[in-house]
């Protein structure tokens, strides 16, 4: 009771110890409290409060801060999900990839955020089909939770087939390119094929896409493929973008020979 007597001090100064001393000997019940302190102060109270829901402990802390999240509005639904991010709460995946196919957009990309550090290989085709559905805006954000998570988890191949799944399927050039350009940074020799095919699509933007994916191939696999458009393309921009991935993959193999 004192402390939360503290927390409500008319005193910045108090109420920062107080929520400081929430965080060291606080427990689930702490939580709403220190979430809406997060969400409606600033500068160091904001920083005090951050901090103490990622130090607070109890076996219900998590489960509180999920049965939270649900309920609460947008400001405060940010600070829980980047505390549960922060606290390496995985079992709160479930909700936010629900949160990441909402409708409020600062929920969505927190939610993104999170996914990145806490979704396992089990979630990678949740994820692929929320870049499937997502605002254009927000494709590159979900690009890298999809790298992320398919790095992190040494998930390249599964990742490469949920996107593989999707991609004649998916309506719009820009989100296309965007799966192209995944598959060449994953670089899974299932995906090959479909690049090479991109190679001649009659859209100009994927067949962009896919140069700039067989660039960023992690083996020399390519080569003959982009220098083959170096010589070919009439698309001057193309046989630039082929050239720049030709001269880097060639330089990265010479750095791995290197080491």
């Amino acid at each position: 009771p004192q402390i939360r007597e503290a927390c409500r001090s008319a005193e910045p100064a108090v109420r920062i110890a107080g929520l400081k001393a929430l965080g060291a000997r606080g427990d689930a019940a702490s939580v709403p409290l220190l979430a809406e302190r997060a969400a409606r102060t600033s500068g160091d109270e904001q920083a005090a409060a951050r901090a103490s829901l990622r130090v607070l402990r109890g076996k219900d802390v998590h489960a509180t801060m999920i049965g939270r999240m649900k309920e609460a509005d947008a400001a405060v639904q940010g600070e829980l999900v980047q505390a549960l991010a922060d606290r390496g709460a995985t079992e709160a995946t479930p909700v936010l990839l629900q949160m990441a196919a909402g409708n409020e957009a600062s929920v969505r990309v927190a939610s993104y955020r999170a996914l990145r550090e806490l979704a396992g290989a089990g979630e990678v085709e949740r994820l692929v089909a929320l870049l499937a559905g997502a605002p254009r805006e927000e494709q590159k954000q979900l690009e890298t939770v999809i790298l992320g998570v398919a790095r992190r988890t040494d998930a390249a191949a599964r990742t490469a087939q949920a996107i593989l799944a999707r991609l004649d399927s998916v309506p719009d050039t820009p989100r296309k390119g965007t799966m192209i350009g995944i598959l060449g940074q994953l670089g899974d020799a299932s995906a090959l094929a479909t690049l090479r095919r991109a190679l001649n699509d009659a859209d100009v933007e994927i067949r962009s896409a896919a140069i700039v994916g067989l660039g960023h191939w992690p083996d020399v696999t390519p080569l003959p493929d982009l220098l083959q458009v170096v010589r070919d393309d009439k698309n001057l921009a193309h046989r630039v973008l082929a050239l720049r991935g030709y001269i880097d993959l060639v330089g990265r193999a010479d750095a791995m020979n290197a080491e």
